[in-house]
């Protein structure tokens, strides 16, 4: 498996968890709801 890293991309082999714990990294995502209009925030 290729796992990136900022020296460049390394060749490795992960165990199931450590590979899910890699993923994990990547998955943190946000969401904003905004009115077109009024450009008015809306609420979560």
């Amino acid at each position: 498996m290729r796992v990136f890293s900022w020296k460049g991309e390394i060749d490795t082999t992960l165990s199931s968890l450590d590979s899910i714990r890699y993923y994990k990294r990547f998955l943190h995502t946000g969401l904003m709801a905004m009115d077109p209009e009024t450009g008015e925030i809306k609420p979560g």
